[in-house]
């Protein structure tokens, strides 16, 4: 957090108006009323190297609590999660800030004891000694709001938030995946979970990530958040959990959406889409995630009308390619799921762009073998060719 990032509410108005009457009354010892302070040198060197000894217990104390909230938050998430929280709090303004006063604070009480010596101390010493009085209340105070600014250490609605914001700043490719698979493992958490909520305002975060990365040309990062988007689905389909498993198809389309409308030259946004609606196909249970499927369906139609539309010729190839793949897989299993992806097939493409899509598949269906348990591809492709061409 930034000095210009901060917002004050009614309660940092109230440690505002406390720590003011400390200044306060320090300012009236500057005047002669000893408020603060009035003792001998006794006094004063007890205060002094008691200032400090109670500071670094409270500085210890707080930050341990610090270090518990981010480990909690990385056994909870992901190990990822501890280093990118232990890296916050030396770029948060206000944790650097309280950090840098105790040991101001610290510092004048060790140098004004240094200076005393004999039974009585000059008016110097003693204004010196109110300072550090002063400033070792304000060390309580603020040590008091930083109490409330732990649970962003663990909610998982600030993480994102914040995991959001740095990836959106961050240039360097490795460092901004690893913040985009911190965002995939909190969504996959949260889905596991129940806290559906959570997970799809982490997925709304990785759809915003992904769109800046495009739009500002940060093509390398895409394999990443896709990979983390087919990874979220496989989890969502495994608990059976539709929300989550629609919400990361329509991060999918925002992410193709972004391709077409910046006439990205990658891909493989359109192949992982592909990926996805195979996977509502659940082999182990022998059963179909029919919603699921339909919307990948709908969405391919829609992606490639799109890409037509703005004459992106390639890109709807390329999807109309994936989606007849996808669409053959399923005419050999499935028929009824299969006459839903020619219905809406046929709607967008042409002939010709049939023939192309199956002539481009044909010259690669060994690459696509692995899709159909191991055997020859060219019966599926050819079957499913027919019924298009019919």
């Amino acid at each position: 957090m930034s000095l210009k990032d901060i917002k004050l509410n009614r309660i940092d108005l109230i440690f505002l108006a406390l720590g003011a009457l400390i200044f306060l009354l320090f300012v009236l010892d500057l005047l002669g009323t000893r408020i603060l302070f009035y003792g001998d040198a006794n006094a004063a060197s007890f205060l002094l190297s008691s200032f400090p000894q109670s500071l670094a217990a409270l500085f210890g104390i707080t930050f341990s609590i610090l270090i518990i909230a981010i480990e909690f938050s990385a056994s909870k998430y992901t190990p990822k999660v501890l280093h990118f929280l232990l890296a916050s709090i030396f770029t948060d303004f206000q944790i650097m800030g309280i950090i840098v006063f105790f040991v101001v604070t610290m510092f004048v009480s060790f140098i004004t004891l240094a200076h005393i010596s004999g039974v009585t101390i000059s008016n110097q010493i003693r204004v010196m000694t109110s300072l550090s009085m002063a400033l070792t209340a304000c060390c309580f105070l603020l040590t008091v709001n930083l109490f409330r600014r732990v649970p962003r250490f663990f909610n998982p609605e600030d993480i994102v938030d914040s995991v959001k914001t740095k990836a959106l700043s961050e240039n360097q490719p490795k460092e901004n995946a690893e913040l985009v698979e911190i965002l995939g493992d909190i969504i996959r958490k949260e889905a596991l979970q129940g806290n559906i909520d959570v997970a799809s305002d982490a997925l709304t975060a990785l759809e915003d990530v992904s769109v800046y990365n495009f739009k500002n040309h940060r093509d390398g990062l895409n394999e990443v958040v896709l990979e983390q988007l087919f990874e979220i689905s496989k989890v969502a389909i495994r608990i059976d959990d539709t929300n989550t498993a629609s919400e990361a198809v329509e991060a999918m389309r925002v992410f193709c959406e972004t391709t077409i409308d910046v006439d990205s030259k990658y891909l493989g946004g359109f192949r992982y889409l592909r990926e996805i609606g195979m996977l509502a196909l659940d082999l182990s249970k022998g059963i179909v995630h029919s919603q699921m499927l339909l919307s990948v369906s709908h969405l391919f139609s829609d992606l490639i009308l799109s890409a037509k539309e703005k004459d992106r010729h390639t890109h709807a190839m390329f999807s109309i390619m994936q989606f007849f793949i996808l669409g053959s897989f399923y005419n050999s299993n499935h028929e009824s799921i299969a006459n839903h992806i020619i219905e809406d097939m046929t709607s967008v493409c042409s002939q010709k762009e049939v023939e192309v899509a199956y002539s481009g598949l044909m010259e690669k269906k060994e690459t696509l073998r692995a899709y159909f348990g191991g055997k020859d591809p060219q019966h599926a492709l050819s079957d499913f060719y027919d019924v298009l061409m019919a």
